[in-house]
């Protein structure tokens, strides 16, 4: 990814868009991860088995190509987002972004197409958004997704999550994405994820209860002409009162754009479904 990232700054969007949609390249990636990175391929192959049980090795193959292609073509879209890529008309559900008020808004997601576009669109559409940030292990692709990913919100390092806190008690908007594994212990509970139990977040479901937030799930999903269309859906049900209920109806909005899209996910080659 480092080495796409250095191409695309020389090249210029249009040609890195080219690249980066060529099939050679995810052939590459998915080389070098299996060479690499052995425990993340073994991941992928049991994740996908997992959740597709009648799944081939020829279509795993197949899906692992498409997923890599679509995670460096995202990537490299990233990286030159511009303003002027807005387009209002592929904005869906607005009107659940209005129902849940002008602020104070807990939007949840999960890594599928372009999410970067989420916190463009959001600034654009009046909804400035902080999110939470987990450094990248590679120092060159984490200084560019950090600065690609500045300009349209402003990131919270893990780290410092009593100032992402803060936020969510004064009011101002904010992204999470609980699609990934975290381990057991303090708000977490082991919730069904694309039919299977693992362990999951509850945090955000808890902020949510304890200052009154509404939850609004926010998608990016691919078009069929190769663009992308947000949909902001109706903010989850909070009635119970129970943060792990309320949180499994999180995982349920995601599961679903998941399944439905399954190659735009970028996490299959994680522990997700772990012990």
């Amino acid at each position: 990814m480092a080495a796409l990232f250095a191409v695309a700054e020389r090249v210029g969007p249009d040609r890195a868009r080219r690249i980066a949609s060529a099939q050679a390249v995810s052939r590459l990636h998915d080389a070098a991860v299996s060479f690499l990175f052995e425990k993340k391929n073994h991941y992928f192959d049991e994740n996908l088995r997992l959740v597709f049980p009648r799944i081939s090795d020829a279509e795993i193959a197949a899906f692992k190509r498409t997923c890599y292609q679509n995670v460096a073509l995202a990537s490299v879209e990233s990286m030159f987002m511009t303003e002027r890529d807005f387009d209002a008309s592929t904005i869906h559900g607005l009107e659940h972004l209005r129902a849940a008020g002008k602020s104070g808004v807990i939007f949840v997601s999960c890594h599928l197409s372009n999410w970067d576009l989420i916190k463009r669109n959001n600034q654009l559409l009046g909804y400035p958004t902080s999110f939470l940030y987990r450094s990248l292990p590679n120092a060159r692709v984490d200084e560019v997704v950090r600065r690609v990913r500045a300009r349209w919100s402003t990131p919270v390092p893990v780290s410092a999550v009593p100032r992402f806190i803060a936020k969510i008690e004064a009011g101002e908007n904010v992204l999470f994405m609980p699609d990934i594994r975290v381990n057991k212990g303090r708000n977490r509970a082991k919730l069904l994820f694309c039919g299977h139990r693992g362990w999951t977040s509850t945090f955000i479901a808890e902020m949510a209860l304890t200052h009154r937030r509404p939850i609004v799930p926010v998608y990016v999903t691919r078009t069929k002409d190769g663009g992308y269309a947000q949909v902001f859906e109706a903010a989850i049900d909070v009635s119970s009162g129970d943060k792990k209920l309320v949180q499994q109806k999180i995982n349920d909005s995601m599961s679903a754009r998941i399944l439905a899209a399954p190659e735009s996910w970028t996490l299959w080659n994680t522990n997700r479904w772990g012990p």
